[in-house]
């Protein structure tokens, strides 16, 4: 077949006969010939393992059927995409190392934080790592100046969330003085890297000291649920299934729901250590599944509905069927909502299986995924890939653009416990996005809520000053901003900013990636000398950016599932000249 407009002939053929084929062809223009062009074009119209019984060959090539994809059509586009980020959480050097049971949130803009925990050795840690949205780690110094500053003791089994302003609040935990549990309220603002201990009002009051407890925020005040105090874990009188709500304007807590200090199956919702709670903004109610390691008393799921103009708030539930498909109780899990907030994702765990011959018990690590649709009130089990995370539960999680991470954690059977420590970092993404973020446009220039100037079309530099035309022309700060970019499948969580003397060139500024909560960069100290010259003619200049969706993990083979926008870039152009 021949395309006229480009000048393409393709040729398909069938190898009847096993082997090397060349293929001659002419080329020629008004009808005289140039010449020959020879290639070896061997091609088999047998597609790769036979797409694998889920589409159908054409001309060498899969045509999937349905959710599958893939070269050989062997990937199911439903299933979990797990990727193992050991190596990318490196930070200069620096692991963040095992850790059970720290504090762990993400932040609107994708960055997240983590916070302290028990490693290996025993010893419970207070340091503190906050990632980007490009996965950069970073350690938080506990001095500025040279002087020490406010920071919370070493503990495990706080827990940790991010605030509408952004700043992660910790609270509780068990320190090292193995009978000491806290009830303190810690923030940290990533602007000014530093910790504050939140002050409460006086004669208030304050809920239990406790350790394996929940957070979260709800319309601006932060709630508390659940938990275990006591000298001893797994005994009676030390599960907790309380609720409790801060107010920062008050400086006081209010208890909710609760109180009772139980181990008793027949309290709803049952009282909880490690379960994990979403809040369903859409029907204004908490979400609360496992915390406790007793297989049948765990694996219900517990509604509270906040009260309202119309209604008091009340407790329900939804237990399993006997010919329901629903996970096993557990506690120590992971439960977060998904990207688009109707489901929430529960993996891994831990749960005491009691046999009801013998009495004898038996520790089951879990790795099982789960959804619960809020809206249907049922699980769903999922498909998950290869190589994935060993089972374990105590480990930190939080979401972020669509991926899930997980750090950590207790990941075998071990006795004692301690030699199960993990040390790694695992991310998945819930489904393949293969299409990039749509473009958006670019602008020299500063918003104007940033720097009142707006969009830039020129911009003079001040010619040189030294004898004989010689010395710098600079630009001290250049600004780019962009907005439209967006991606409805994965979000965009970051983009990157090349300057150039031509659409997508980078001969002026290599690229420099910036978060997806960003959308302006500042350049700084860019020398237009060379470009310039001495004749002082102007010279246009281009700021060229890409997007990349959350979807850009790599598989196993290294391929991408999502990419960048990696076609032309979006651009905008500025003219320089000498002032």
């Amino acid at each position: 077949t021949a395309e006229e407009a480009t000048g393409v002939v393709r040729v398909y053929f069938r190898a009847v006969i096993p082997g090397a084929y060349q293929l001659r062809v002419g080329e020629g223009g008004a009808g005289h010939h140039v010449g020959l062009r020879t290639w070896v074009l061997v091609r088999d119209e047998v597609c790769l393992n036979d797409c694998s019984g889920n589409g159908a060959c054409v001309r060498g090539a899969c045509n999937c059927d349905g959710r599958w994809i893939g070269e050989s059509c062997d990937i199911d586009s439903d299933a979990e995409l797990w990727h193992d980020a050991t190596g990318d959480a490196d930070t200069n050097g620096d692991r963040l190392g095992d850790c059970y049971m720290g504090a762990a949130a993400n932040g609107a803009g994708g960055e997240a934080f983590r916070f302290a925990g028990r490693v290996r050795s025993g010893a419970y840690v207070d340091d503190l790592w906050v990632r980007d949205c490009l996965g950069v780690w970073t350690q938080v110094n506990k001095t500025m100046d040279g002087e020490e500053v406010a920071w919370p003791e070493g503990r495990y089994g706080a827990d940790g969330t991010v605030s509408d302003s952004g700043e992660f609040v910790m609270v509780g935990g068990r320190v090292k003085s193995e009978a000491k549990y806290m009830n303190d309220i810690w923030i940290f603002n990533p602007a000014t890297r530093s910790w504050r201990l939140q002050s409460l009002a006086p004669g208030g009051e304050v809920p239990v000291p406790r350790y394996g407890h929940r957070l979260l925020f709800r319309r601006g005040k932060l709630l508390l649920y659940g938990g275990f105090t006591g000298l001893a874990e797994f005994t009676p009188l030390s599960y907790l299934n309380d609720l409790w709500e801060f107010d920062f304007d008050t400086r006081q807590w209010r208890m909710l729901f609760g109180g009772v200090v139980s181990s008793s199956a027949l309290v709803e919702p049952p009282p909880a250590y490690a379960p994990r709670v979403v809040l369903d903004a859409v029907r204004d109610r908490l979400v609360i599944f496992g915390g406790n390691p007793v297989e049948l008393v765990g694996n219900g799921v517990y509604f509270y509905y906040f009260a309202s103009d119309v209604a008091p708030a009340r407790v329900d539930k939804v237990l399993p069927l006997f010919d329901s498909l629903w996970p096993r109780g557990r506690f120590g899990h992971l439960g977060h909502l998904d990207e688009t907030g109707s489901k929430m994702m529960v993996w891994g765990g831990f749960l005491e299986a009691f046999d009801p011959l013998t009495g004898a018990s038996q520790r089951v690590f879990l790795d099982d995924l789960w959804t619960f649709d809020l809206r249907a009130n049922s699980f769903s089990l999922r498909a998950q890939t290869d190589p994935k995370p060993a089972a374990r539960f105590g480990f930190v999680g939080f979401v972020s653009f669509g991926r899930i991470v997980i750090q950590g954690g207790l990941a075998d059977k071990a006795e004692p416990f301690a030699t199960g420590y993990a040390d790694d970092h695992w991310e998945f993404y819930s489904h393949y996005d293969t299409t990039p973020p749509l473009e958006g446009d670019v602008f020299f220039g500063f918003p104007d809520a940033a720097g009142g100037g707006g969009a830039q079309r020129e911009l003079s530099v001040p010619a040189p000053t030294a004898a004989g035309g010689a010395g710098a022309a600079v630009l001290a700060d250049v600004g780019v901003y962009w907005e439209g970019f967006t991606d409805l499948e994965s979000q965009v969580n970051r983009f990157s900013v090349r300057l150039g003397t031509r659409p997508g060139a980078a001969d002026v500024l290599a690229d420099t990636a910036t978060c997806g909560a960003s959308h302006t960069f500042t350049a700084q100290g860019i020398d237009v000398s060379a470009l310039l010259g001495a004749g002082g003619a102007s010279v246009q200049l281009y700021a060229s950016v890409r997007a990349w969706n959350g979807a850009g993990l790599p598989l196993n083979d290294g391929a991408l599932v999502g990419s960048e926008n990696n076609g032309l870039a979006s651009y905008g152009a500025l003219s320089v000249r000498y002032a």
